[in-house]
């Protein structure tokens, strides 16, 4: 995910719950990658999960990991 796009991030959101929904997928686990946090206007991990609404995500673990 690229950290510092907020204009994408209602289409991330969606594609996101689109393959959590996915029956082939049931159990896996998600790692975001969240790049570009050197940029300045670039949102934090906790934003990341507020504006993904990752805590809604019950029947998988998930994860960010955060890059430059």
């Amino acid at each position: 995910m690229d950290s510092a796009d907020r204009k994408s991030e209602l289409i991330s959101k969606m594609e996101l719950f689109n393959l959590v929904s996915n029956e082939e997928l049931k159990g896996a686990a998600i790692l975001i990658y969240a790049n570009k946090q050197d940029l300045p206007d670039a949102m934090t991990a906790a934003e990341i999960t507020e504006k993904m609404s990752l805590t809604e995500i019950k029947e998988h673990e998930w994860q960010i990991q955060v890059f430059l």
